[in-house]
């Protein structure tokens, strides 16, 4: 299954100027370290953005339920990734387009 393989997030901080520190943000791949993630920020009221290790925006949702990571990728298209509580990935799936990728 494709939604197994690993995210290196970097430059991750929230809207509100909190930001997720650099270690656990490039261990995201880690389902220990996304556990962590929830453990610490479920409370969050905003959503953290950054670019993954491709030069894409990403767009990371963490609640007590799990965690929701949006990421604008290279060829226009939102892929969604879905967490569950313990960290462990769920699913996969699209969201629309970010950009127009003709013209």
């Amino acid at each position: 299954m494709r939604w197994g393989y690993c995210f290196h997030l970097v430059l991750l901080e929230v809207i509100n100027m909190t930001s997720i520190p650099n270690r656990l943000s490039l261990e995201f791949g880690s389902q220990a370290v996304r556990k962590q993630l929830i453990a610490l920020y479920a409370d969050s009221e905003t959503m953290f953005t950054g670019t993954n290790e491709h030069g894409e925006t990403v767009y990371l949702s963490i609640a007590a339920s799990g965690i929701v990571l949006k990421t604008e990728q290279e060829n226009g298209w939102v892929r969604v990734n879905y967490y569950d509580a313990d960290g462990a990935a769920t699913g996969e799936g699209f969201d629309g387009k970010w950009r127009d990728t003709h013209g």
